[in-house]
């Protein structure tokens, strides 16, 4: 798991490792995680996806998640 900001970064590390039958998939926020890792991954390996979570850290140790159930 990488930050928007690593992923150019760890996306010329993998493309070498990655066989003909991986896919890649990223759930990251940003607005061009997936141009970023086709630079180096081939497009039909990369899948975009996104997410939904709302949480918060209200002391150490102890994260409440935010938000209701959502469709």
């Amino acid at each position: 798991a990488v930050k928007l900001y690593d992923s150019e970064k760890a996306a010329a590390t993998l493309g070498p490792l990655i066989g003909g039958n991986t896919r890649v998939v990223t759930l990251q926020n940003g607005i061009d995680s997936v141009g970023i890792l086709r630079r180096h991954i081939p497009g039909d390996r990369v899948i975009g996806g996104a997410t939904y979570l709302s949480a918060f850290i209200k002391q150490p140790g102890e994260v409440v998640h935010a938000g209701g159930l959502r469709d």
